[in-house]
């Protein structure tokens, strides 16, 4: 009995040595070190991909928004314009229906030549500024597609407001087709 304990005794130093050995190798300061150490590195490399994806995901949107921009930026730019063409072909418009209303009275006519439109803006004109106008004649600022839909709505033909517009029909067909 006493050979099985001695043996027992031997056999739990060894057993004690082994796992103090494995256990001290385990969980040396070095081994968790280089353990920690390698968790951290995946968990940058983890950290740099998602940084990337949000990188480029940002500048997408971006790119995406300075396209929106730069076109709402034009169609101001084209509605401003707009605007002020309309504006001036109104003034334009008022000024030389005025001094046709004042010229002739009560009586007006509802289409206008190009001559008469002419003569009456230059008539307004000189009233205007009280000079003599060197020039002779001043050229109305009145769109070519808005004078085409005046006429159109004054249930003129296509023909004849190519006639009074000297314009080809096609062109004129094209602007009613996408004014009325």
């Amino acid at each position: 009995m006493l050979k099985i304990a001695v043996l027992l005794l031997v056999v739990n130093i060894f057993l004690f040595v082994f796992f103090f050995i494995v256990l001290k190798i385990r969980f040396s300061p070095k081994r968790l070190l280089r353990d920690i150490e390698s968790e951290l590195n995946l968990l940058y490399k983890d950290l740099q991909h998602e940084i990337d994806m949000d990188v480029s995901l940002i500048e997408d949107r971006t790119a995406s928004l300075r396209s929106l921009i730069s076109t709402a930026d034009k169609r101001i730019l084209l509605a401003a314009s707009e605007i002020e063409k309309r504006e001036k072909s109104v003034s334009v418009a008022d000024s030389v229906l005025s001094s046709g209303s004042s010229s002739r009275g009560s009586e007006r006519k509802s289409v206008y030549t190009r001559r008469e439109i002419t003569e009456n803006a230059a008539a307004a004109e000189k009233a205007r500024s009280g000079a003599d106008l060197r020039s002779g004649f001043i050229v109305p600022e009145i769109p070519v597609r808005e004078q085409v839909v005046m006429l159109a709505k004054k249930d003129i033909s296509p023909d004849e407001i190519a006639k009074i517009l000297s314009l080809p029909r096609s062109e004129v067909d094209l602007i009613l087709a996408l004014d009325l």
